[in-house]
């Protein structure tokens, strides 16, 4: 009978935990820039890809919702992969994308990587955070910048593709 109890008070607990924010669709994006040959060890190595457009407007109305439909605007995975090479990013030790515009250049960091292991490969992933990134989101153009913490230098040109999304959740 105990048993019975705790069980209907464990489904009855977790069953009101419930989120009134559904997933309603994703809006996804790619850029690509050139890491350097030889970034030293010492300084933390910052690359901004500038002007990114949102296409809110063209996303929204694709998926038949209003922006003031709109709860919040998640990260949700990022990729950095090698274009040309097989290069190994094992050289950097930790990485992190902020995202920002030219109303607030401080910007929030969106994605983030830490210990990253030597023989990672030509392909990372990052892990999203919890920041509510609409603000960047719901306007015309967006900027990133992604920053480089390295172990060692880098032996050579890394051409760099991010691809990454944001979810946009709503009742």
């Amino acid at each position: 009978m105990n048993k019975l109890l705790y069980f209907c008070v464990f489904i009855f607990l977790f069953s009101a935990c419930g989120n009134d924010e559904n997933l309603l669709f994703e809006m996804p994006y790619q850029v690509e820039f050139e890491i350097p040959a030889g970034l030293n060890t010492i300084d933390e190595h910052v690359f901004e890809v500038n002007n990114i457009p949102t296409n809110a407007d063209s996303i929204f109305s694709f998926y038949g919702y209003e922006k003031d439909a709109i709860l919040r605007i998640d990260p949700g995975i990022a990729n950095l992969s090698a274009i040309f090479s097989n290069s190994n990013y094992g050289f950097i030790r930790e990485a992190a994308i902020e995202i920002f515009n030219d109303d607030n250049e401080r910007g929030k960091e969106v994605f983030f990587r830490i210990e990253i292991p030597r023989n990672i490969g030509s392909q990372m992933s990052l892990a999203a955070t919890l920041v509510d990134a609409q603000e960047f989101l719901k306007q015309d153009k967006f900027n990133i910048r992604l920053i480089l913490d390295t172990r060692e230098l880098s032996s050579e040109f890394i051409q760099t593709r991010i691809q990454f999304n944001f979810r946009v959740l709503g009742e």
